[in-house]
């Protein structure tokens, strides 16, 4: 899952270095609620595919979720680098909780 982050991270500092709009970002987060609505009607199919590749029990639920989060995880990744965080500097925050 670190994995699907970076790749998100990096692809998401390249989207917001060129293009920045709420359409883009309301696109990625449009593609990420569809993905996560089909997800049910295409995981089985993919955990099938491991059960029958992969013999090895932690190897293939290392696999199987690497499969089908991967694609989410990216895509939510891609956000978190598009809103830029001063963005939220005017916030007023409770004592003690500090924006990352």
């Amino acid at each position: 899952m670190l994995a699907a982050l970076t790749a998100g991270y990096f692809l998401g500092g390249f989207i917001a270095d060129r293009t920045v709009s709420a359409a883009v970002l309301g696109m990625i987060v449009g593609v990420a609620s569809v993905y996560l609505l089909a997800l049910p009607s295409f995981a089985d199919a993919i955990l099938r595919f491991v059960l029958d590749t992969i013999y090895n029990v932690r190897l293939g639920s290392l696999y199987a979720a690497l499969a089908i989060m991967f694609v989410l995880v990216m895509l939510l990744g891609i956000n978190r680098r598009f809103v830029p965080i001063p963005a939220f500097a005017s916030l007023s925050l409770p004592a003690g909780v500090r924006m990352l």
